[in-house]
């Protein structure tokens, strides 16, 4: 507390981290304004790419070009089959006072552009549409893979014609097609279908008419402003199934709502801070990828396309506690990222851009030991209000939200909490470790009440004897963004054999030369500190206490399914 306290009087203002003078802050506000300008000419190319997708550039380009080479050619050999389209094409220039007074090859090549750029326009939503109606198609899923119908072969075909070529990470966004909204006769009765088995028959009888009601009057009403929905929304119940489902949920994250997610039996060292950091640089490559929309999206079957608009808010997201509804944020990507370590209670901002490049291999284990060091050398605090600040993430919504306005609102603790909140993610160094894979699944589950920051999009959690884990809120992504990342982290880190004999990390060759580099003088990670007032004390140990008897009335057991083949 004293620390605390002390760290709330100093001045918190800094122009740079290695200066104040005026020279220096210029350059650091030039340096980030020219850093924004090139972000956003990037996204703006990447969204009139993935507009343009599946067509290109190159097909604008050919259309001019062969439509130049076919004007030439008709002015020079007249031909019966090209007389007619030249005849349009001369038509169009009187049209837009393009006359014989301009000089011949500057209106063929204006004519060409303008018919080349309607030409790929027209193309442009005619590949978009048919796209659309053909991944509409569904003969396929039931269907065997190895014997399909001349129908499904045929759709696949024509698939692979109308997709473009190297899509990126959201290529395929304006060519899914759109959720179908049921009919209102269906919705009717496939809910009474739900309900019947939990209703004696006086009560179903009941809701019956209730149904029949809604089916003539309120619900053709409802039926067609959803309807006028799905005809300009992407999905048109995404936003309610967040808001409604998840949002609205005023039960704990921990075991109601957050999953987890586990690495395999083998596991490559046992060292701790060497397998949180490889985990932690892959995990920033894919989040690299990720940004720079090079991640290549998921495609069954290497035909059938799948949304990926989840991964938008994989890293630097948090659930914010509301009272009645929580909401979900998502912060843009900045010059100065940085991850949050919780290790033995105390919590370390560790950043990980450093001159412009992320951190190596070599230089996230420099820095996970030396949190390790210093965790261990500094108070014991993992016991203390201190130490447990997570547990208030593992209340109810609505009790978290009121602890959090009363003593999270301003000052030293404003600061630390936006901190953890604004991190593109965290890493727990977990004193703990379990042979047995149930025991760590359910640890993963819910920790100890203190292990986890639940309201993050993800925390990274990483035994003592080098086993890993995830625990992921859930209202932002489904598991299988979280699965994508895990597996991505698991299969680099075998394919590079990130570390030696002694289980640390070595440099990774090939295309991450990256990790090759440990840097000099790096910058050290920052303890967070809070000003625990007596309420705020309090309340963090009524949460702790709340979180135990949460965890330990869960039963969970995870079975290993040993397949073989008949002999």
């Amino acid at each position: 507390m004293a620390e605390a306290r002390a760290a709330v009087t100093r001045p918190d203002v800094k122009l740079h981290p290695e200066g104040t003078s005026a020279k220096e802050a210029e350059f650091e506000l030039l340096k980030s304004t020219f850093t924004s300008l090139k972000k956003c000419a990037f996204r703006t190319r990447q969204q009139i790419r993935n507009g343009l997708w599946p067509t290109t550039w190159s097909n604008l380009l050919g259309a001019v070009i062969i439509l130049i080479g076919i004007i030439h050619y008709d002015h020079q050999h007249p031909s019966d089959l090209l007389q007619p389209f030249t005849k349009v094409v001369w038509w169009l220039g009187e049209l837009i006072y393009l006359d014989e007074s301009y000089p011949y090859n500057f209106r063929v090549v204006i004519l060409s552009i303008i018919i080349g750029v309607i030409f790929f326009i027209v193309l442009l939503y005619l590949r978009q549409y048919v796209l659309r109606m053909l991944l509409a198609y569904r003969g396929w899923m039931y269907e065997n893979p190895r014997s399909q119908s001349k129908l499904t072969l045929l759709w696949g075909a024509m698939v692979h014609i109308c997709t473009g070529h190297h899509p990126t990470l959201y290529s395929f966004q304006n060519s899914l097609p759109r959720m179908p909204v049921p009919s209102l006769k269906d919705t009717c009765s496939k809910f009474l279908e739900s309900v019947h088995p939990l209703m004696e028959d006086e009560e179903f009888e009941e809701m019956k008419a209730l149904a029949k009601d809604f089916e003539k009057n309120l619900g053709p009403k409802l039926q067609f402003i959803l309807q006028l929905k799905s005809w300009w929304a992407p999905n048109y119940h995404t936003d309610w199934w967040e808001k409604y489902v998840y949002h609205m949920g005023r039960s704990p994250l921990p075991i109601n709502s957050n999953y987890y997610g586990m690495d395999q039996g083998w596991y490559p060292t046992r060292v701790q801070s060497s397998r949180a950091a490889t985990m932690t640089y892959f995990y920033l490559k894919y989040r690299q990828e990720i940004e720079t929309e090079t991640l290549q999206p998921l495609v069954i079957r290497n035909t059938i396309p799948i949304c990926m608009q989840q991964y938008e808010r994989t890293f630097k997201t948090v659930r914010i506690p509301k009272g009645d509804i929580d909401e979900v944020i998502h912060f843009e990507q900045t010059e100065k990222e940085h991850i949050v370590v919780i290790c033995n209670g105390h919590y370390y901002m560790v950043p990980v851009i450093n001159h412009g490049k992320l951190l190596s291999c070599l230089d996230l284990e420099s820095q996970f030991d030396w949190i390790i060091a210093d965790a261990q050398h500094s108070n014991e605090i993992k016991n203390k209000p201190e130490g447990c600040i997570a547990a208030l993430t593992a209340l109810p919504r609505k009790e978290w939200a009121g602890i959090r306005k009363a003593h999270f609102s301003d000052g030293l603790n404003k600061q630390s909490l936006e901190t953890i909140e604004e991190a593109l993610f965290v890493v727990c160094l977990e004193e703990k470790s379990f042979s047995n894979t149930t025991d760590r699944a359910k640890y993963l589950m819910h920790g100890d009440g203190t292990s986890f920051w639940f309201d993050k999009s993800f925390n990274l959690l990483v035994f003592s004897d080098g086993k890993c884990g995830l625990n992921a809120e859930h209202s932002w992504a489904d598991a299988p963004v979280i699965g994508h990342m895990l597996e991505y982290g698991l299969t680099y880190e075998f394919i590079y054999r990130t570390y030696n004999e002694e289980g640390r990390c070595v440099p990774i060759g090939g295309a991450h030369k990256s990790a090759n580099i440990r840097t000099h003088n790096l910058q050290r990670p920052s303890r967070l500190y809070f000003d625990m007032t007596p309420p705020l004390a309090s309340s963090i140990e009524h949460a702790l206490e709340f979180a135990r008897a949460n965890n330990a009335d869960l039963q969970h057991k995870v079975v290993t399914h040993n397949l073989q083949r008949p002999s």
